[in-house]
């Protein structure tokens, strides 16, 4: 019936954007979700950037150059932050901060 049509619509137009690293979180891999929703907005922040993207750019300076406005700027740091946090200061990602890391990501890539 219509009713499966219009399933199968919304499943379609769902954003899957997350779904990997949702999955990552759903198992309690919050630091290793982070790390993939930051590798993420970096990948669609790279034609933003305009003199060529050098794989080897560090996240802080895809942020200068990323010429990010207000908001999304202020999420993409917190981003970073949250990462380096989570990889480098032995510090684990609980669920809380990987809801935040999330929104920021959601907010850096409507902005790009």
């Amino acid at each position: 019936g219509t009713s499966t049509y219009a399933l199968a619509l919304d499943e379609a137009e769902r954003d899957h954007t997350f779904d990997e690293v949702d999955a990552l979180a759903a198992q309690g891999a919050f630091s290793e979700a982070i790390h993939r929703l930051l590798l993420l907005v970096q990948e669609r922040l790279r034609s933003r950037i305009e003199h060529g993207f050098q794989s080897s750019l560090t996240s802080r300076e895809i942020l200068r150059r990323a010429k990010l406005a207000g908001e999304a700027k202020t999420a993409f740091a917190s981003l970073v932050a949250a990462v380096e946090i989570t990889l480098f200061g032995q510090q684990a990602a609980n669920l809380a901060t990987y809801q935040l890391c999330r929104d920021n990501s959601r907010r850096v890539l409507a902005a790009a």
